[in-house]
């Protein structure tokens, strides 16, 4: 079955888009797949928000806090 999608057109700096061609290159992975991680890891940040908590990152050796992300 085809999943439908959409085709949308984005003007960004030539500094991002550097940084998401690194990304997209690092990973073995598109551009657009980054853009689309970006934006679902947005939406988690967006519903963390709307139930009261925060996105965090945590060090995964130990589950210690490393930093709280503010500001989304």
């Amino acid at each position: 079955m085809a999943v439908d999608k959409v085709k949308m057109t984005l003007e960004i700096s030539p500094e991002l888009n550097r940084a998401i061609e690194q990304m997209a290159n690092a990973a073995s992975t598109t551009k657009s797949e980054i853009v689309r991680k970006a934006l679902a890891l947005m939406e988690v940040a967006f519903e963390a928000k709307a139930a009261n908590n925060v996105l965090a990152l945590v060090r995964k050796k130990d589950d210690k806090l490393v930093t709280r992300i503010v500001g989304i």
